[in-house]
């Protein structure tokens, strides 16, 4: 399958390798939802619709191009992968009373 990574978006192709297993009966009325109802006087088989089910179902939620992917910078979207960006860390304002302290008490140990 081909499919992008969740972090960097490359591109990248999935094996997907799926045991089918689906049931087909005659009865239209049958009650599992699981059944798949073979037409009447049908002389083929359609396997699509219950192999397209399977591999849906199959199908990873989250691909990744390799395990230690460092993504894409939220800001510039730079590959972090080949290198590093320019970005300075954004700081979070939940903790500028806590920086204001802290400036203040290397301050007072400098006097």
């Amino acid at each position: 399958m081909k499919t992008a990574c969740r972090r960097c978006l490359a591109d990248l192709e999935v094996e997907i390798e799926q045991l089918i297993q689906a049931l087909f009966a005659e009865e239209e009325n049958a009650d599992d939802p699981a059944v798949y109802v073979i037409p009447p006087r049908a002389t083929q088989l359609d396997l699509s619709e219950a192999v397209r089910e399977e591999l849906i179902l199959a199908v990873p939620d989250y691909s990744l191009c390799r395990e230690d992917c460092r993504g894409i910078c939220p800001r510039c979207g730079t590959d972090l992968n080949t290198g590093t960006c320019g970005c300075q860390p954004e700081s979070d304002p939940r903790w500028t009373q806590l920086e204001r302290l802290k400036a203040a008490s290397t301050d007072q140990e400098v006097d």
